[in-house]
């Protein structure tokens, strides 16, 4: 692979990195499983046809401009899938035959995985506080100390995943 084919897919991964970070609710975002070919000796990509899987077509729209957006500031050209498919995504004959006709080098396609909700348990603790309380009868402050239970509770967060191939 040379040295710009793989800032293009760093620039790829981070593009999907800024998206899923856009995204309200989320907190953080990493990227899993990926990999690229060790053997790829080809020249980078000039033109790329972007295709989000989405059924809502502003979402759509949202996610192919953005991945256009970074990718054009690359020097690659870049055509959002909606500009030729306008009213929905491409299925794969679809696909073929706007890889011939317009000659695209290169393809992102970007979908949905299954999302899933991890829960974990956060156990309680004591901690003690300090109270200090002045006696009236002996003319003084006093100093005791008071155990303070916290509860455990039960954390849960829904993990939305996203799987983008270049192809």
């Amino acid at each position: 692979m040379t040295k710009h084919s793989r800032t293009t897919l760093c620039t790829i991964a981070l593009g999907t990195i800024a998206l899923i970070a856009l995204v309200p609710g989320c907190t953080s975002t990493r990227l899993t499983n990926m990999w690229s070919d060790p053997v790829f000796a080809g020249p980078p990509f000039g033109k790329v046809l972007v295709i989000a899987m989405r059924n809502n077509a502003a979402r759509r729209r949202i996610w192919e401009d953005a991945f256009a957006l970074d990718l054009g500031t690359h020097g690659v050209a870049v055509t959002p899938s909606y500009r030729i498919f306008p009213d929905n995504p491409p299925d794969t004959t679809q696909i073929a035959d706007a890889v011939l006709k317009n000659g695209f080098d290169g393809i992102l396609v970007s979908h949905r995985l299954p999302g899933e909700t991890e829960t974990d348990y956060i156990p309680g603790y004591v901690t003690k506080t300090a109270q200090t309380v002045y006696d009236s009868t002996a003319q003084r402050f006093f100093t005791h100390y008071e155990r303070v239970e916290h509860p455990g509770y039960v954390d849960s967060e829904r993990v939305a995943r996203t799987s983008t191939d270049v192809w």
